[in-house]
C-alpha cells in the first residue's frame, strides 16, 4: 500500500472514531439531562430575551398608555 494511502486511511478511521465519541457524548447528555448542553444555553437565552421584551412592552405601556388592543399590533 502506498504510504499516502495508508495515512489517508488512518486519518479517516480517526475521524470516524472522533465522530462516534461525539455522538455517544450527546447521547449521554440527553439521557442524563433530557437535552443537550447547547440547547440548555439556548433555552436560558430565550427566557432572558422574553423577560427583556416583557419589560420593554410594559415600559411602553406606561409611557404611552397603550391598551390591550394596541399591544396585539406590536
Amino acid at each position: 500500500m502506498d504510504p499516502f494511502t495508508g495515512i489517508g486511511l488512518v486519518a479517516n478511521i480517526l475521524q470516524f472514531v472522533d465522530y462516534v465519541c461525539h455522538v455517544l457524548k450527546i447521547g449521554r447528555q440527553i439521557r442524563r439531562d433530557g437535552l443537550v448542553e447547547s440547547n440548555q444555553e439556548l433555552e436560558q437565552t430565550a427566557k432572558v430575551l422574553e423577560h427583556q421584551v416583557a419589560r420593554i412592552l410594559s415600559d411602553q405601556e406606561i409611557e404611552t398608555g397603550l391598551n390591550e388592543s394596541d399591544k396585539v399590533r406590536l
